[in-house]
């Protein structure tokens, strides 16, 4: 079973390449507060902790959501400079 089929049994993906795509997606709008967007992080970090726990996954909740935060994070911390230095992200 590869990494992705093994997420997939929990209704996750990757959670690296989770994390940078929800921030890609969120990101959309310009202007978007990066006080707003680090919130809307822990939202679906949450939302993603109980899809998993209630599909039989909580011991991978945490290191799921870690992984997803981190890499949403510095997802979004390249997208918010790319603005400032010539919008390439």
């Amino acid at each position: 079973m590869t990494p992705d089929k093994s997420w997939a049994v929990f209704g996750v993906t990757d959670p690296i390449k989770r994390g940078k795509a929800w921030a890609e997606s969120v990101w959309g709008v310009d202007g978007l507060p990066m006080s707003l967007a680090v919130r809307l992080v822990a939202q679906e970090a949450d939302a993603l902790g109980k899809t998993m726990t209630a599909r039989g996954g909580a011991p991978l909740v945490e290191p799921y959501c870690n992984s997803f935060t981190i890499s949403a994070k510095a997802r979004l911390f390249d997208l918010y400079m790319s603005r400032h230095h010539g919008g390439r992200a």
